[in-house]
Order: C-alpha cells, then structure tokens, then sequence
C-alpha cells in the first residue's frame, strides 16, 4: 500500500510541472486556433455521420416515415427518411414549418404540449430555413449550433481568471454538445444561450460567486439584454429553469428584491407560455405522454437498461459499456457535492444537483440510449469551470478528463460503432 501510494506520489510529482506548463501555454494562447481546430473535428465527425446518406445534412434532421405519413406536407427533394426509427429533431423541424411556411398544416408530433413547449430553437432556425429553402434546414441548423458554441465558449472563457481560461476548451469540444447538435436538437442550444446570458449578467454587475452582495447595475443595457435572453432561455427547453436556479437563489441570498423580480421574469415567461400552448393544443399526438412518465425511481432506468448479452460482440460490449461510463459520470459529478458548504455555494452547485437528480430518476427510455442519458450532462461543463473557477481548491479534473474520454468514444462511434438506418430520399 505504501509502495502505491509512493509511485501515486512521484507520478504527481512528474506530471505536475508538465500540466502546470501546459495549461500556462493554453491560458495564454489565442482561442482561434482551438475554434479552427474544433470546425475542423466538427466538419470530420459529421462527414463521418452522414456518409451513409449520400452526405446529405437532411439525415441529421431524423425524420421518421411514421411522422411523414402523418405530416405529407413535411417533404421536400432530397429529404432523408429513415423507415423504422427516427430522432427529436424531425419535431423541432415540424414546429419550425408551422411556424413559418403558411401551406403547412398543424403538426402531428408525438406528444404536443412537450414538444411546443420548446418551441425556442423551431423559432430561431425557423426563419432563415424558410428564407433560403426548406432543404437547407438540416445545414442552417446545425451551423446556427455550431457558431452559438464558439460564442459561448468566447464568452466563457472571458468569465474565468486568467489561470483557468484552459477549462474553456473543454466546453468548446463538449461531447455532449456536440452529440445535440449532431441531432439538431435543443440541449446545445439551451446551455450555450444560458452561458451567453449569464456573461453578460455579469457584464451589468452580477458575480456567479458566493459573494453576498448584489453589485448588479439593472439599467445597464448587458442586464437588460441578459433578462431578454433569459427569457427566450426558457422557451428553448424546461429544463433551462436548472440554469436559471443559481441566479435566482444568489439573489435571493443577497436580499435583493430587484434581482429576485429579475429571475422570476424568465419563469413567467415559462408558465404563461405553458398556459398557452394548452390552449392552442388541438391534437395531443401520436404518443401523448406526461412529464411525471419520464421519471421512476431512483436508477431502476439504469438497472433495467443493463443488458448482459450484449457483451457477446465487441461492438454490443463498446454500446454497453457507455452507460457505465454515464454512471461514473455522474458518481464524479456526485462527488463534488462535498464544496457544497454554505447557502451561497448551494445556489452555485444548484444546476448540477438538478441534472444529478434528473439521471437518477429517469426511466429506462433514457439510460437505455446513450444519446438521451449522455445530452443531460450539456449543462455540466460550463457550470462546472465556473465553480473551479470561483470556489478556492475545488477539485474536478476527472470530470473534465471522462468528458475528452466521451469525445475520444464519441468519434469512435461514429466511425465504427453506428450502423447505417434503413432510409429512402424522397424525390431521388
């Protein structure tokens, strides 16, 4: 035992000066070359994800041939429909044609008042999709995606200390991001407005810090436009609210009544557009389901998404093992819960103890497919390099180290691991 802990002890002792000069160097370095260094993995991988589909980016979109039965108004030449399974995306794609291409008719999604609810990213690709094309959407999508990531990443970094700027990066090659965008779905797109809003919160004065007194100048036009972004955060995605918790709590902390006004705006946003969306429903879907359905007890979903026999094949084995990963995940994110030692870092640790309680409870639809379980952790990066940034001697170099090991696996499963869907292309 101590012979391990004395090679634990030397190995840190190598290693340390190594790391030190390295995240000097990346501390100071210019954050363009890793943004062309991230187009370039970003334009590879996602070849590499559309290859088997003649490179067309309407692949991403993840029509199903359910849906474009149900919603014949949908095509256009050159669209990919896969003919047994499909992805979120086909929904955020449908509300963005009800919304803006008048000869289409209300949508049949497969559980309305969830789907609307998230009406956000359908607004934002919506209205430069039907300006230059319908088959443009799958490619305006996920570039929207991809230049909301560099900025926020932009603004991140200038958020951190000069000694933790280097923690920005694994932001901008977050594998949970990029799994979302790579699905044109939303989580992507909810964190990274979340980032941009809380940056310029703090440019009107606001500390994400355990600092108890507010210093937020409210007439400053970065708070002003932080709450307006806030409050289309909020149309993006319900669980936005988990990155809206901290800065209603922090200034609820510093008695400040102007700021608690400021954090409740976004959330009636949120309710009144609920109440709205119940009223205009008119079909409830092909598969109506509850919030309360997406939850059981706590990891039943994981322990009934195990399944031994997948370990027959090396490939089966590899999807396995993901969800041990996901696990371990979120043990680590578990873990540093400990920093938690007054109100203050409550508030700062809030995001992460909502996205920890939300895997534990999901069902088995969610562990059992490592999209769904792995996009529940987008949040956590960002969050994360601001508490290490703003909290002395917090430790989290595994959680940042396992999400380069997500990216690594990531790359692997798009190349080797995906298989090719059954599809059509209609029109071709």
């Amino acid at each position: 035992m101590r012979s391990e802990r004395s090679l634990a002890a030397s190995l840190s002792t190598l290693l340390r000066p190594i790391l030190d000069r390295a995240t000097h160097r990346l501390n100071r370095s210019s954050p363009f070359a890793p943004i062309a260094l991230f187009l370039i993995v970003v334009i590879l991988l996602t070849a590499a994800r559309i290859a088997p589909y003649g490179y067309r980016m309407s692949a991403l979109i993840g029509m199903e041939q359910q849906f474009i039965d149900l919603n014949p108004g949908a095509t256009f030449e050159g669209i990919v429909v896969f003919k047994d399974s499909g992805y979120d995306g086909q929904f955020f794609y449908l509300i963005a044609r009800d919304l803006f291409d008048p000869s289409f008719d209300e949508p049949v999604l497969d559980t309305y008042r969830m789907r609307m609810g998230r009406i956000g990213m359908s607004l934002l690709v919506g209205l430069p999709a039907s300006l230059l094309g319908w088959q443009s959407y799958g490619l305006i999508a996920f570039a929207i995606l991809q230049l909301l990531q560099i900025l926020a990443f932009l603004s991140l970094r200038s958020m951190l200390s000069e000694k933790n700027r280097y923690l920005a990066l694994f932001f901008l090659f977050s594998p949970f991001s990029y799994n979302s965008s790579l699905l044109l779905v939303s989580d992507s797109l909810m964190v990274a407005v979340a980032v941009l809003g809380l940056s310029m919160l703090e440019k009107g004065g606001f500390r994400f810090s355990a600092d108890g007194e507010d210093r937020t100048d409210y007439r400053s036009r970065w708070t002003i436009g932080a709450t307006l972004l806030l409050c289309f955060l909020v149309t993006i995605r319900d669980t936005a609210l988990f990155a809206l918790a901290p800065i209603g709590l922090l200034f609820l902390y510093r008695k400040s009544l102007r700021g608690v006004i400021l954090a409740a705006l976004p959330v009636l946003v949120f309710l009144a557009w609920m109440a709205v969306v119940r009223l205009l429903e008119t079909h409830p879907g092909s598969n109506p389901v509850h919030y309360d359905a997406k939850l059981g007890g706590p990891m039943v979903g994981f322990f009934q998404s195990l399944n031994g026999e997948a370990f027959a094949s090396i490939k089966g084995a590899a999807r396995e093992m993901s969800k041990y990963l996901n696990l371990l995940y979120l043990l680590i994110m578990v873990s540093t819960f400990f920093y938690i030692r007054s109100l203050p870092t409550a508030a700062l640790f809030s995001p992460l103890v909502f996205t920890a309680a939300l895997s534990v409870f999901s069902v088995v639809e969610y562990w059992a497919t490592f999209d769904n379980v792995n996009r529940m952790f987008t949040l956590s990066i960002p969050i994360m390099a601001l508490l290490r940034d703003r909290i002395p001697n917090m430790r989290s170099h595994g959680l940042f180290l396992l999400s380069v090991v997500f990216l690594l696996l990531l790359a692997v499963r798009l190349v080797w691991l995906k298989p090719a869907m059954a599809f059509t292309t209609i029109g071709l």
